[in-house]
Formats: structure tokens, sequence, C-alpha cells
């Protein structure tokens, strides 16, 4: 396995992933729910795509690794700052989603570049990112009880997903086995 190889199906997969936030946005902002609906699923069918790929065709990558959560946290992020911008998601929820994004991709890239090693995703990152994708639908087709529901699961899972990356950073900074769950 080359975990250096750039040119790889996957990281296309993953790249055609990042193009497709721009007609998301788009959609988003001109409230074209179902234009934005059938890209987001193109983009999800993708997302499960390019790792079943990538492990099947032995083409895992340390830039995979990284692609495909940036990927998900962008369109996290441009989404949840759309919310904001059209008075449909309070100040505190962006906040929070973006600012747990944004501090795992900056301790990401100069860990990365430090120790060469890039955290894996795990079951509480990727559970979190789900929750905050239902949090998400639930705000743009303003669901109020389902809004309430998993706005207090968005909080619980950013925060325990916060954890365990920061206790797996550390367990990694001294030696000791990664955890992975």
């Amino acid at each position: 396995m080359n975990r250096k190889k750039i040119f790889t199906i996957p990281n296309f997969i993953s790249f055609f992933r990042l193009l497709l936030l721009v007609p998301v946005g788009i959609f988003m902002w001109n409230e074209n729910y179902l234009a934005m609906g059938i890209v987001i699923l193109i983009g999800v069918g993708s997302d499960f795509l390019d790792g079943i790929l990538a492990r099947r065709l032995h083409q895992v990558s340390e830039v995979g690794k990284m692609l495909d959560p940036l990927a998900d946290k962008l369109l996290i992020g441009l989404t949840t700052i759309i919310l904001y911008l059209k008075q449909q998601m309070p100040l505190w929820l962006v906040v929070l989603i973006i600012g747990r994004d944004v501090a795992i991709l900056i301790s990401g890239f100069f860990y990365a570049r430090k120790f060469k090693f890039i955290m894996p995703s795990n079951l509480i990152g990727k559970i979190t990112a789900n929750v905050l994708a239902i949090t998400l639908i639930c705000y743009i087709f303003q669901i109020k009880v389902f809004k309430e529901i998993f706005s207090g699961f968005a909080v619980l899972f950013v925060f325990l997903s916060s954890v365990s990356y920061l206790i797996r950073l550390i367990y990694h900074l001294q030696g000791k086995k990664e955890i992975t769950h």
C-alpha cells in the first residue's frame, strides 16, 4: 500500500466532492432544495465509494485521509454559515460546530507536519458528522422539535468527539497504542 500516492481513484472522487461545494452553496442560498438534495446525495454516495475503493484497491493514502474529512468539514461549515446568514441558525451553534472543525483541522495540520502522521477519523467522529448532518437538515427544513433535540445531540457529540480527538493525540504523542474507538 503506497500511502504517499496522490493520483488515485479515491482521491479523485474526494476532489470531486470538494467541487460539489459550489453547487450545494448556490442551491442552498437560492432555496432550491431539490437540486441541493440531489447534489448532496451524489456527494454522500461518492463519500462511501471513495472509502470502499481506497480499501479494495489498496489505495489508502495520506492525501485521502486529509481530503475525505476536509470535504465533510467544508460541507458542514458552508451549510452552517449559510443557515446563519439566512438567520435560520443561532450564532452559538455556528461557533460550536465551526470552532470544533477549525480546531481539528489546524491541530491536525500542525501534527501531520511535525510528526508525519495523520490522525484518522474514529467512530465517535463519524457519528458526530452524521449527527451534525441531521441537525443541519432539521435547520434547513425548520423542523422545530427536531432542531431542539438534535442541537442538544450536536453539543453532546461535538464535546465527545473533541475529547476523543484530544485523548488520541495525547496517546500518540506519548507513543502509546492509538485508541481507535
